[in-house]
């Protein structure tokens, strides 16, 4: 296990001075992951946000609501209990 740190430690000091020397290599991998990290933060904060929309003004399925299928309303009308009109 020890052996494992300390051959991980070298190639990362390695790793370090290469990138300490390749100076446009460097700076062109750091740029490529911050753009790739905050493209794919944008997406996910995109799509999450869609997807919760969706989500909160959903037809009523799998909240425990019937269609109006289920309830026999085929045309979309409201029955009178629930409008609240009796």
């Amino acid at each position: 296990m020890m052996g494992t740190i300390v051959r991980f430690s070298r190639d990362l000091k390695t790793a370090a001075r290469s990138l300490a020397h390749a100076k446009a290599l460097s700076v062109t991998v750091i740029l490529t992951l911050a753009l790739g990290i905050g493209a794919n933060a944008a997406m996910f904060t995109l799509l999450r946000g869609v997807l919760l929309r969706l989500a909160e003004f959903g037809d009523g399925l799998g909240q425990g609501g019937e269609t109006d299928d289920q309830r026999g309303l085929r045309d979309g009308s409201v029955m009178a209990d629930e409008c609240g009109c009796r």
